[in-house]
């Protein structure tokens, strides 16, 4: 009697194997409809889990987690519960709504239900971009623009740091006659720590300066407090109110200075796993020294991303004062489109 094999048969016994293998070590998402994800699990927090599947390995899926029933990882994963107790080992499935730690020595397993998990595999690392705008033309005017802006910034559980700075300067040759139609620049910082969520207080500060609008320089330097309203991978929105220190050198008008209670908004709002978001700061100032003298400052933009670390990003931004240099502009706004990398 002969015996034989198909000739794809050793074949498909490999690319079964290959299969096995790869499912055996990624971590397993069954979601209460049915559906099962299997792939890496990114990140967890405010109530979003991201995954990159095995079937599209250069993108993330988001999930809420109440949509969730169970999952696990072959690999330790980094969980942190809602007491605030860290858990950095290998999961299983469990009953619906839990999941199950591995057996690790002479521990036995645990159940975890999944509502009482904050976060997975937090991020305390430093994250930024790098964006940049320019412009050239050359007709019966020479016009030239170059602008550049720069963040930096680094969350954990007890505080956040963020900071930035950018300038903006342009000119214009008429006739042979130049001019100078922009030049400003502005950098900030601020630190925030919780002091049990989602409160917080904050000291922050800002120079800037506007020599087209006659300032040389100003400073506001503040303390306050802040509350954090959402905190989720696609929507973070605070509010802070403070008071802050003003000071402003005028290049035509002298100096002058005051304590203005402040308060400020920050929002941003992503879509398409993060790949299109929306950004809205504002903050108003006003003098507790009489005069009626305040500031108000806003910006509104949208990043979109063309590449895992490359981005468009288009934005306007308004700063307004009710008492400049003399000669100078009350409302001064600002329109830029340019491309950044983050990194």
């Amino acid at each position: 009697m002969k015996y034989g094999f198909r000739r794809g048969a050793p074949l498909a016994a490999l690319c079964t194997a290959s299969f096995m293998s790869s499912a055996a070590w990624a971590d397993v998402v069954l979601l209460k409809n049915g559906d099962r994800i299997s792939g890496t699990i990114v990140s967890a927090a405010g109530g979003k889990v991201v995954i990159t599947p095995d079937f599209d390995k250069t993108s993330n899926i988001t999930v809420k987690q109440t949509d969730i029933a169970t999952f696990s990882s072959p690999t330790p994963m980094l969980i942190k519960l809602a007491g605030g107790a860290v858990i950095n080992q290998p999961v299983e499935t469990g009953a619906t709504g839990q999941i199950k730690t591995s057996a690790v020595g002479a521990q036995p397993p645990q159940a975890i239900p999944l509502d009482k998990i904050d976060k997975i595999n937090p991020n305390y690392a430093w994250t930024g971009s790098v964006s940049a705008n320019g412009l050239y033309s050359h007709a019966l005017q020479d016009t030239a623009q170059i602008g550049l802006n720069g963040d930096i910034g680094r969350t954990t559980d007890n505080d956040k740091i963020t900071a930035s700075a950018g300038f903006l300067y342009a000119e214009q040759k008429t006739q042979g006659v130049s001019s100078t139609t922009a030049n400003t620049w502005f950098t900030a910082a601020q630190y925030d720590y919780y002091l049990a969520k989602p409160w917080y207080v904050y000291a922050n500060t800002r120079f800037e300066a506007d020599r087209i609008n006659y300032l040389a320089f100003r400073a506001t330097p503040g303390v306050g407090v802040g509350y954090q309203w959402f905190d989720a991978p696609d929507l973070s929105f605070s509010t802070e109110g403070g008071i802050t220190y003003v000071y402003q050198d005028y290049t035509v008008g002298g100096t002058n200075s005051n304590a203005s209670v402040r308060v400020a908004y920050h929002l941003t709002k992503s879509w398409s796993n993060n790949r299109v978001s929306l950004f809205n700061d504002g903050e108003f100032l006003e003098s507790v020294e009489g005069g009626g003298n305040y500031l108000a400052n806003a910006d509104l933009g949208v990043r979109v991303g063309l590449t895992k670390t490359m981005f468009s990003k288009a934005e306007a931004d308004l700063n307004y004062t009710n008492q400049p240099a003399p000669g100078a502009q009350q409302t001064v706004t600002k329109y830029t489109i340019g491309v950044g990398w983050t990194f």
